[in-house]
């Protein structure tokens, strides 16, 4: 069953009279029964305010949908057409929309699969960390985290010293896959616009055309983060909160799946530009990578003889496990996990704990327990199971919690780490029975 409907073809057959547009589409869909849109003329033109009057409405829309309709929004006010789609989760369907994407038309067909079994996903998590492994010698725990955000829609910041494979981890990721992948290398110099992308004014056409950035991708490394000034920090925290660019005024949405892997060096702090708290929080996990053992530094040389080059990714044979459909799939099929009443007190007992802790200045906010919540959802698909426990709390809580808690100077001079506080609050609060 398919249902594509636009803005303007709202405001087209139905003028201002929304409840007559619900009473007719959006009811009769609760039936699961076929609901087509009536066919109408496309208006020729548009002024500003009538395209804002669109968007006001189609949001007006979007408060009085039922909860199981997944609704995917892209309404722009540049007078060309654009997608505005909605259907019943589960459904299998073909999508041919012919649509405009970073300002270019196009017609695209998808299939939206239902979704996935548990089962499934931890087989595709598995397969996915053992070639990532392949290639990625010690560091377990970093691509098992970077998995996990990937399927609950949040980003990642990577914090150690150069040479230890966090470049290696994104490039690798995006093989396994199937997803597009680009690299920024922030520097002192870099403009929001070399980011985003930017209008140029086409003589032949006469027009002004978008040239998208490299924020148009699906697996974004955002190399020394740290180095790049406050205006294209706040060009980034843009693509990463509400998955869109606004460049002229104009709004491109994302595709999905998109996940930024920020990376900085802790050791190197002149000429940077340290991550205020506010876009800090905005990570879903910070993440710590430390050297390799001997004998796991030993395989990577190993890798080496045997002819694998990680310059050279090919010469590894990766074999693509997921594709962007699995992993949107994934990302809706992880919403359905169970969380009992007991988790969640337990998730805001935790949070909770860290704003009234002694060595803690400032505690974990809200968004920390909601961070909590959708991982664990994630990780405990990844192992197969439709609902949470508690050590699924525990193992997240160092990466949720880690970039959100600052001490206070005394317990900085008396050399306690977030760390270390982060597991005392885990002991300190009684995980609930079975």
């Amino acid at each position: 069953m398919l249902w594509n409907v636009s803005a303007r073809q709202i405001l087209a057959c139905y003028g201002n009279d929304l409840q007559v547009f619900i009473r007719q589409h959006l009811n009769p869909l609760k039936k699961w029964g076929k609901t087509t849109v009536p066919e109408s003329e496309r208006l020729q033109s548009m002024s500003r305010n009538r395209s804002e009057q669109i968007v006001r409405m189609w949001d007006q829309i979007r408060e009085n949908l039922p909860h199981w309709l997944w609704v995917q929004r892209s309404v722009t006010i540049s007078g060309t057409m654009s997608r505005d789609r909605c259907w019943p989760k589960g459904s299998v369907l073909l999508i041919d929309v012919s649509c405009h994407s970073v300002g270019k038309s196009r017609t695209e067909t998808r299939k939206v699969l239902p979704p996935m079994e548990f089962s499934q996903i931890q087989a595709n998590f598995e397969r996915a960390t053992t070639e990532i492994g392949r290639v990625l010698i010690g560091q377990d725990e970093l691509v098992e985290a970077t998995l996990v955000a990937l399927f609950c829609e949040g980003h990642v910041l990577i914090e150690g010293a150069p040479g230890l494979g966090k470049t290696l981890l994104v490039n690798t990721l995006s093989r396994i896959v199937g997803c597009p992948f680009r690299r920024i290398q922030f520097t002192p110099d870099l403009m929001p616009s070399d980011i985003t992308g930017h209008s140029v004014f086409d003589l032949q056409e006469r027009k002004f055309t978008f040239n998208p950035g490299p924020l148009f991708t699906s697996l974004l490394l955002a190399d020394e983060i740290n180095r790049a000034p406050a205006k294209t920090q706040s060009a980034l925290l843009e693509a990463m909160q509400e998955r869109q660019v606004t460049v002229d005024g104009i709004v491109y949405p994302l595709t999905p799946p998109f996940i930024t892997i920020a990376t900085q060096n802790p050791l190197e702090q002149e000429g940077t530009y340290p991550l205020p708290e506010a876009q800090l929080d905005r990570f879903m996990f910070k993440l710590l990578v430390d050297y390799p053992s001997a004998e796991q530094e030993a395989l990577i040389l190993e890798n080496y003889i045997k002819g694998h080059d990680h310059r050279r990714l090919e010469t590894y044979e990766l074999h693509p496990v997921l594709s962007s459909e699995d992993i949107v799939n994934i990302q809706r099929t992880v919403v359905s996990v169970i969380v009992e009443p007991a988790i969640v007190a337990y998730i805001t007992a935790i949070v909770g704990k860290t704003r009234s802790w002694g060595a803690v200045e400032i505690g974990a906010s809200p968004r920390a327990s909601v961070s909590i919540l959708l991982a664990a959802r994630a990780l405990a698909a990844c192992r197969g199971r439709n609902f949470v426990t508690p050590d699924d709390v525990k193992q997240l809580a160092p990466w949720v919690l880690r970039h959100r808690l600052r001490l206070n100077p005394e317990a900085e001079i008396e050399g306690i780490t977030v760390d270390r506080v982060i597991l005392d609050v885990l002991d300190a609060v009684e995980a609930p029975q079975p």
